[in-house]
């Protein structure tokens, strides 16, 4: 009968650790996520796309003489009581703040089904191994632009149209030293039409 009432106890102790586990892995996800939405808006808040340096500085922003707040407030880890372990630029001790992470390194009972943001927290070993991170979106270059999509020798480009030894130009086609067709000359992009100089119709 002891021995009953001992297994019982043991089972409840353990499904309650295991609820309790779960509430603060959810609440992880939350916090962790509280903490890269704020430094997205921190990064959107000012052109330049800095980082902040300390999490602090979430709670007011330096930038802006008034009491600018891009999070509610600093939240601490859930699972272990302590403060979020910053992640900072290439791996550095001192820089940019680009995310957090948990210290903990218990496995999560989640292993799947994350959000698009997280989705490589899928099969994670530890709650460490979860970093929140804000990616700035890579921005568009203009194609005329140098490392866009018009490379040199192209449109716009030395040795392309418009440009010296291209069409229109000297040594082109229509210009002093290059192929002018019959009876006029041709316009970029159209057929070359007779032209009406160089003969008179008859008079009646």
């Amino acid at each position: 009968m002891v021995a009953v009432i001992g297994l019982s106890a043991a089972v409840a102790g353990s499904t309650w650790q295991t609820i309790m586990q779960r509430s603060r892995e959810a609440e992880l996800l939350f916090r962790g996520d509280q903490y890269r939405r704020a430094i997205k808006s921190y990064v959107d808040a000012k052109q330049g796309g800095q980082f902040p340096m300390e999490l602090e500085h979430l709670l007011k922003d330096p930038r802006f003489p008034d009491n600018k707040r891009h999070i509610r407030q600093l939240y601490r880890d859930p699972m272990t009581g302590d403060e979020f372990e910053p992640i900072r630029a290439g791996g550095a001790t001192i820089g940019p703040i680009k995310g957090v992470r948990s210290t903990s390194k218990k496995k999560p009972f989640k292993q799947d089904g994350f959000a698009k943001e997280y989705e490589n927290f899928a099969g994670a070993d530890t709650y460490q191994a979860w970093e929140f991170v804000y990616e700035p979106p890579k921005s568009t270059r203009a194609t005329t632009q140098p490392g866009g999509t018009t490379p040199p020798g192209g449109m716009n480009q030395p040795g392309g149209t418009n440009q010296p030894g291209g069409t229109n130009q000297p040594g082109g086609t229509n210009q002093p030293g290059g192929a002018t067709p019959p009876f006029g000359s041709a316009l970029p992009g159209r057929a070359s039409k007779p032209s009406n100089q160089g003969f008179q119709r008859p008079r009646q």
